[in-house]
């Protein structure tokens, strides 16, 4: 008799391992959700649309180029006043590059608008 009854406490323990064990495996799946979460919300907010605009020439004689400009370029003023009005702010320009072909500088300025407003 007393070898069924420390069986009996045995397989009462692994119950209670198990338990805690299940226990903590729901705290931490339920804390991978609250993170993934909270990722998503980041994500969703922090949206980056960036703008590239090409600048060739210098002072009143540059012109400025960007996805759906007309052709001949437009005044490098009138380009950033037409994104600053769209949220966009300046992220980054280029060192000036001289163009061998055109004898002419250029560079590139890169905006930025967070959040997609």
């Amino acid at each position: 008799m007393s070898d069924s009854h420390p069986r009996s406490r045995e397989s009462r323990r692994p119950r209670a391992s198990h338990s805690v064990f299940l226990g903590i495996a729901v705290l931490v799946l339920a804390l991978v959700l609250v993170a993934g979460r909270q990722q998503e919300s980041h994500a969703a907010g922090g949206k980056v649309d960036i703008v590239y605009i090409s600048v060739v020439d210098e002072g009143p004689t540059a012109r400025a180029w960007y996805d759906g400009a007309p052709s001949p370029g437009v005044p490098v003023q009138d380009a950033l006043n037409k994104f600053a009005k769209e949220g966009y702010k300046v992220a980054e320009i280029t060192l000036e590059v001289r163009r061998e072909a055109a004898e002419s500088s250029g560079f590139v300025i890169l905006l930025q608008r967070v959040g997609g407003g």
